[in-house]
């Protein structure tokens, strides 16, 4: 018995990220099998490319390549790979997402741990498994899972990047940054800023090294992204699918307008919208999207993705929730009822976080320049994705909830590094060391407005919240404006509790979802409706 004790205390850490990921991969997996073709226009678009090379390589939504999906390829080439594998099923199309969701939380550990220790990393893999709309979205053939996957692996590579200097390390992590531009183009560079910011605030180089190098990743971008959208554009229109959602048959013309501009602006600004169909005359054999065994099929017009079942020239704009997020820009958007519930749990917390490692920065020894480095890098990389991204969610007119997935691994990093900086202000002398109960009883009481909105939920959650998470917070502050410094394991075990009890609303709407029979593909939410 003694013997098991030692290797279990040995290996505390790699039994504890075992479990982890063996949650992730359940919430992930459950289910799958039950859920049909998920997404039915992408997986029309799946059993086309199949059929040849060439639909293969374009996208092609229909045997008789006539229209292309309004996405770039990645995720559905690796969704066809396991199809071509596996065979053309529902959970064979499923299955390449959720792999990608939990080597994401896998990849986000090593990354947080590498600068800031196991315990910020453990902890941050598990925020990240518990993420419910991260959970759901790996349930579905949608495109985010696999772009969620790639942008974490750039973000590995510049964290190496930033602390080493070395070049391989920059580009490689272009490399992956592009590679995620091919699953679902601009929403990928919404951290571009944040790894530039790195890599020229947080390395130890020369000036003119760090713009040269940069400028060298700068074209390793544009030429892994631009790749796949010039190889289209430049192939002779009568020679391949024609652009859906598109007004000029180009990807580039879809990345910039309709994946990118009306993003922000909404569907009545930009230019095309909806597919129109090319002045080429094609076959009446390869007409029509390929019909799905259960009697699904994958028509442009058959509403399963963004616009698709509405008028032609309708829009998205400021008055349809289906598109703008629940509700008219607003710097509070990321908490309404349509967004608080799918990532916003501990959005406050992460907000915290940012202020703690700004102190912490300012107040290290100018001595370390190591440490300062990676405070700072810390700030920039996590703290600024986070930020950019509740910016562009708040003011975005053209966006369904379920983008919000986006983010989870960066305030799942932001957590993890935050709390355990935070644990340890608190056992010192300094105004810095009420960071941790102010951020627990703060992040508790937005939980708490958060679930005013749910009639059932609200009568068991919030006693709950407030119990678990606001008093051991409460009993946090309440000893240190006593002067009172408690044990160091009286700290870990209050906030421990306190933060236990953030996590119980945030696994219900995962479980909620994860358990779900009915998942709905087509615009994902996570948790119980309002």
């Amino acid at each position: 018995m003694g013997a098991v004790k030692e290797t279990v205390k040995k290996y505390k850490s790699q039994i504890a990220l075992f479990l982890i990921l063996c949650l992730a991969a359940f919430l992930s997996v459950f289910n799958i099998w039950n859920l049909g073709y998920s997404n039915e226009f992408y997986a029309a678009s799946v059993k086309s490319m199949l059929t040849s090379w060439k639909n293969f390589f374009f996208v092609s939504l229909d045997p008789g390549g006539w229209v292309t999906v309004d996405k770039p390829p990645v995720s559905l080439w690796i969704q066809a790979a396991f199809a071509k594998v596996f065979g053309f099923y529902g959970w064979s199309i499923i299955l390449p997402d959720c792999i990608a969701a939990v080597a994401s939380v896998l990849i986000l550990y090593r990354t947080v741990r590498r600068g800031f220790g196991e315990a910020a990393g453990l902890i941050s893999a598990l925020v990240l498994a518990l993420s419910p709309i991260f959970i759901l979205i790996s349930k579905t053939n949608n495109t985010d899972s696999i772009l969620i996957f790639f942008m974490v692996c750039s973000v590995w590579a510049m964290t190496a990047a930033a602390e080493t200097g070395k070049t391989r390390w920059l580009m490689l992590s272009m490399v992956f940054l592009g590679i995620a531009y091919n699953a679902k183009t601009l929403e990928a560079f919404l951290i571009l800023p944040a790894l530039v910011a790195v890599y020229l605030f947080a390395t130890d180089l020369r000036w003119k090294q760090r713009i040269l190098r940069l400028v060298a990743a700068a074209l390793v971008l544009a030429a892994v992204s631009l790749s796949w959208s010039a190889a289209v554009d430049l192939t002779p229109a009568d020679q391949r699918p024609y652009v859906d959602n598109s007004s000029t048959n180009s990807e580039l013309e879809l990345a910039l307008q309709y994946n990118g501009i009306q993003r922000i602006f909404g569907q009545m600004r930009g230019g095309g919208s909806g597919f129109r169909a090319p002045s080429a005359e094609k076959p009446a054999s390869g007409s029509s999207a390929p019909s799905l065994p259960g009697g699904g099929t994958g028509s442009p017009r058959g509403g399963s993705e963004e616009g698709r079942g509405m008028p032609s020239g309708s829009g998205g704009g400021a008055g349809n929730s289906m598109f703008n997020g629940g509700g008219s820009p607003s710097p509070l958007r990321m908490f309404n009822t349509t967004l608080g519930g799918q990532d916003s749990w501990l959005l406050p917390f992460g907000l915290f976080s940012i202020a703690v490692l700004l102190v912490l920065f300012f107040r290290a020894d100018k001595e370390d320049k190591k440490r300062r480095r990676r405070l700072l890098a810390a700030v920039l990389l996590w703290g600024g994705s986070v930020v950019t991204m509740c910016v562009y969610f708040s003011i975005s007119e053209f966006f369904h909830p379920y983008y919000l997935s986006v983010m989870a691994p960066f305030l799942a990093a932001l957590v993890g590094i935050g709390l355990t900086q935070m644990a340890r202000l608190y056992r010192r002398r300094g105004a810095a060391g009420f960071f941790l109960p102010a951020a627990l009883a703060a992040t508790a009481a937005v939980q708490a407005v958060l679930l005013l909105e749910y009639s059932y939920h609200e009568e068991v959650l919030i006693p709950v919240v407030c119990a678990a998470a606001g008093v051991p917070a409460v009993l946090l502050l309440a000893l240190r404006l006593a002067g009172r410094n408690p044990s160091q394991k009286l700290a870990a075990a209050l906030t421990a509790a306190a933060f236990a009890g953030l996590l119980v609303a945030p696994a219900v709407w995962t479980g909620y979802s994860a358990m779900a029979g009915n998942v709905s593909a087509q615009i994902p939410s996570a948790g119980p409706s309002a």
